[in-house]
C-alpha cells in the first residue's frame, strides 16, 4: 500500500483515523526522498536495537518503521511492557458528547474493586441546562474514591473536563485539579511501548482486530 494510501484509505475502507494522519503527515516528504513509497519498503527500514535499560517516556519518538512491519507481518510488538498502577482498583471512564455544540449528554464508565463485581454508572444530561449537573455528580463520585487512579483512551475526556471548568468556574476547578494528577491516558502506552498492526490507534480499529 503507498504511503500516501494511508491518506486515501479513508476513501476506499473508510477505516483512517485522524491520530494516523495528523502525527505522519510531516514525515511523508522525508521518506519520498529516500524512495520510500510503500508500507512495505518502509517496514524494511525497521532495524532492532539495544533494549536500553531505561524505559522510554512516553512522549519518546514514535517508530513508524515498526509500525510498518507490524502491519505487514500483522504481528503486534511490544518494545516495554506498561506498567500502569493498580488496575484491579481504579475507574475507567468515557465521555460522549456533541463536538460542534460543546456539549456533554452522557459521562459513564466503571468502577473496578478486586474481589468484587464491577459498579457501572452513567450520568445523562438531556440538554445543555442538565450539563453542570452531570459534572457536578461526577465529581461528587469520584470523591469517593479519592485514592484511585481514573483511566480515560485518548484526549477527548480531558478536554471535556478542561471546557467544563471555563464554562462553570470556580465550581469544579478544585475538583478538577485534584483528578488531573490521578488520570492515565491509556493510548500514551500505545504511542511508545506497543505497536499493533493496525493503521491507528483508534479504539474501533483495534477492537476489531
Amino acid at each position: 500500500m503507498p504511503i500516501l494510501g494511508i491518506l486515501s484509505y479513508k476513501a476506499k475502507r473508510k477505516r483512517l483515523y485522524q491520530f494516523t494522519w495528523e502525527h505522519f503527515s510531516c514525515n511523508i516528504a522525508k521518506y519520498y526522498k529516500k524512495g520510500i513509497f510503500s508500507i512495505t519498503q518502509l517496514s524494511h527500514l525497521f532495524r532492532p536495537r539495544r533494549r536500553s535499560r531505561r524505559k522510554p517516556t512516553i512522549a519518546g519518538n514514535y517508530m513508524w518503521e515498526l509500525k510498518a512491519l507490524a502491519i505487514r507481518e500483522q504481528k503486534t510488538y511490544v518494545m516495554y511492557m506498561p506498567e500502569p498502577n493498580d488496575l484491579e482498583n481504579a475507574i475507567y471512564i468515557d465521555f460522549e458528547g456533541v463536538p460542534d455544540e460543546n456539549f456533554i449528554y452522557l459521562i459513564g464508565g466503571f468502577i473496578k474493586k478486586e474481589n468484587e463485581p464491577d459498579e457501572v454508572f452513567s450520568f445523562w444530561a438531556d440538554s445543555k441546562d442538565e450539563e453542570k449537573k452531570i459534572f457536578r455528580e461526577f465529581f461528587k463520585l469520584l470523591s469517593t474514591y479519592s485514592l484511585s487512579q481514573v483511566y480515560h483512551y485518548g484526549s477527548y475526556e480531558t478536554k471535556a473536563l478542561k471546557a467544563a471548568v471555563t464554562k462553570y468556574g470556580s465550581h469544579f476547578k478544585l475538583d478538577f485539579a485534584k483528578l488531573q494528577k490521578r488520570m492515565v491516558n491509556l493510548l500514551t502506552y500505545l504511542r511508545t511501548y506497543i505497536y499493533p498492526p493496525t493503521y491507528s490507534n483508534g479504539l474501533k480499529e483495534l477492537g476489531n482486530f
